[in-house]
């Protein structure tokens, strides 16, 4: 898990730190709980973080991609996700969500010209 890596990356263990073992199931439900002021902290998204107001550390940037069978990109369905995932309807909508970029969305890769 990323927060474990990183936790460890800086010479620690979870089991170390107070709170650790309170988990949230959602980036909102982890911005609430800081807002309500029953923790200091949380691990999440800066569009969560902007919607209740709270200052925000970038420690990560990742990418995520939509697993999709190769004999099925020629079908209608994904054809047409495709077409959504590069259109104007969502570069505007993703444009409006603090932490967020749609660089290359819609773009169909391999699985081998991804990075670790």
């Amino acid at each position: 898990m990323l927060i474990d890596r990183l936790i460890a990356e800086e010479g620690l263990e979870g089991s170390s730190l107070v709170g650790y073992a309170k988990e949230e199931f959602t980036h909102p439900a982890v911005a609430a709980t800081v807002a309500s002021g029953a923790a200091d902290a949380g691990f999440g998204l800066r569009a969560a973080a902007a919607e209740y107001g709270l200052a925000f550390v970038p420690r990560v940037r990742e990418r995520y991609y939509l697993a999709i069978r190769a004999s099925a990109l020629a079908t209608p369905a994904v054809m047409r996700l495709i077409d959504v995932l590069q259109g104007a309807v969502l570069a505007r909508v993703v444009a409006t969500l603090p932490g967020y970029r749609r660089k290359a969305a819609g773009t169909v890769v391999g699985v081998e010209a991804l990075d670790d």
